[in-house]
């Protein structure tokens, strides 16, 4: 372990996560790496020294055992803090809304046999024995400093690059919905409207994302003689997906919750009409074509249609928010690796 810096990352290995992780790994591949036995071995084998561990609670204590007396700059960028105090200067990136408790009845008690309530509890165990926090958007920030009930060092940090392409791509797509199944996504609500939709025969083609157990949960072969859904499986091949992206017509993102939105950032650069349900995360970086209510399926049915039949159109200024309070991904390595 001759580098200074040890990037935690167990528990990455998919979604927005293993972007940030590709980040750190860019930028620097002679940190020392700590990846979770899930992560596929192409995203670190240009990594020089790292190490696997599973996961699972004593294993974590584990690894937190050995990393105790060590003096180093320890980066965990799973989003939890650790559980024991280091004697190294301990960062954490934190990256998940949904850790903390929602404000309904009926959320709370979906939460609290969830996995995200025992992130919570893990949280609320180690956020003492963090230097500095690290967030990803404005969002975040708001979440973080309100849940730690008192004053913490929180950094607010930039890592996605905003810059619109002026190439055409042919369209395969009318919709793209780069998403996972979790019940606040809304895969529901867009699969109803496109239901109600096909019997007034107007039948758009829409992308989703989901793996194979998330499609038999949908019983998607069903749907799919219904209405004209499609699939891409690949969704942590960036470049496949990216590709994906640009031959959609409009990115549609219906999700209650979210700590960056990061398709949001990737539809604006690919330049495709971007709808969005109306929420503040979605608005924290650029201001989307499309903003709609997701509460209710009558207007994300309208919505669909109306894009669909061209009614709705892009803006020709799309406004990008200002950043000067974050700190830049460039600064931010510099730094580290300082």
């Amino acid at each position: 372990m001759k580098s200074n810096v040890i990037i935690y990352a167990v528990g990455i290995y998919k979604g927005g996560g293993l972007q940030v992780l590709k980040e750190f790994i860019q930028s620097n591949k002679n940190y020392y790496y700590i990846f979770d036995s899930r992560l596929d071995p192409i995203h670190y084998k240009a990594v020089k020294d790292c190490e696997i561990i599973k996961q699972g609670l004593l294993n974590i204590i584990l690894k937190q055992l050995q990393l105790k007396k060590l003096k180093k700059n320890i980066f965990f960028i799973n989003g939890l803090p650790p559980l024991l105090k280091l004697e190294s200067n301990t960062f954490v990136l934190y990256q998940n809304l949904n850790i903390f408790p929602p404000k309904n009845l009926l959320g709370s008690l979906i939460w609290i046999f969830s996995s995200d309530f025992w992130r919570f509890i893990f949280f609320k165990l180690g956020h003492l024995n963090v230097q500095t926090w690290f967030v990803l958007s404005d969002v975040a920030f708001q979440a973080l400093s309100k849940n730690l009930g008192f004053y913490q060092n929180i950094v607010k940090l930039f890592f996605f690059e905003i810059s619109k392409k002026k190439k055409k791509y042919k369209k395969y797509y009318d919709f793209i919905y780069p998403a996972d199944l979790k019940r606040h996504k809304n895969h529901d609500k867009i699969i109803d409207s496109l239901i109600n939709l096909s019997k007034q025969n107007i039948k758009p083609s829409f992308l989703f994302t989901l793996t194979n157990k998330e499609k038999r949960r949908i019983n998607f072969l069903n749907l799919k003689k219904k209405i004209n859904i499609h699939n891409f499986e690949d969704f942590n091949n960036r470049l496949k997906f990216i590709e994906k992206m640009q031959q959609s017509k409009c990115l549609f993102f219906p999700s209650e919750q979210e700590t960056i939105g990061l398709p949001i950032i990737e539809g604006y650069n690919n330049n495709l009409l971007v709808a969005t349900s109306n929420k503040n995360y979605a608005k924290q970086f650029i201001e989307p074509d499309v903003l709609f209510n997701i509460n209710s399926t009558n207007s994300i049915q309208n919505y669909i249609k109306n894009i669909y039949q061209n009614k709705i159109r892009k803006k020709k200024n799309t406004k990008i928010k200002n950043l000067e309070f974050f700190l830049k991904k460039k600064d931010f390595f510099q730094i580290l690796n300082d």
